[in-house]
């Protein structure tokens, strides 16, 4: 049987191919597999074709977006970020779809705007006045949740990175 999961795992023949972010390792006895075969050859010349670019077959892709903001934390109980300090946060936003026919995933711009909100809310403030244990890691599920109730159209979140110093962060994935 095929793996569904999005782990990354090696298939029977060390290959994976991909329908609606459904991972089928092609084994011709997997039942799985024989139902994205049947798929493929009844809807790949349509799927591939709608798009502009020749290289439409490929056009699923992640668009990033990054912001940074400064804004002070302390961690309760912690031994040594106990106390009130400051860091340069670097918050990430991926979203992955298909490229349209304007040639985009998503317009840079709306995941600007969308950032730009995050930042107000934490630029040049204290963290633990909206989070109550501000880690990287609550920040980025601060992000989520907040990406997940606005009225976001286009794609699909594949990713939140929160950056708390240069070489530490926490990455949420789809």
């Amino acid at each position: 049987m095929c793996e569904w999961d999005s782990m990354l795992q090696r298939s029977h023949k060390g290959e994976w191919c991909w329908v609606d972010s459904k991972r089928f390792c092609q084994e011709e006895s997997c039942s799985e597999c024989q139902t994205y075969s049947s798929w493929r050859t009844n809807n790949m010349e349509d799927w591939m074709s709608d798009s502009t670019t020749s290289a439409s077959r490929y056009s699923f892709l992640t668009v990033v977006k990054r912001t940074s903001f400064d804004a002070a934390h302390y961690l309760p109980d912690h031994p040594t970020c106990g106390e009130m300090h400051g860091h340069r946060w670097t918050v990430e936003l991926g979203v992955w779809g298909k490229v349209g026919k304007n040639g985009m995933v998503v317009d840079f711009a709306g995941l600007k705007s969308f950032l730009e909100g995050i930042k107000g809310v934490f630029d040049h403030k204290v963290v633990n006045d909206v989070i109550a244990v501000p880690t990287a890691e609550n920040i980025c599920l601060y992000v989520v949740e907040r990406f997940h109730t606005c009225d976001w159209r286009e794609g699909e979140l594949d990713l939140v990175r929160v950056w708390e110093t240069p070489d530490s962060y926490a990455e949420w994935r789809c």
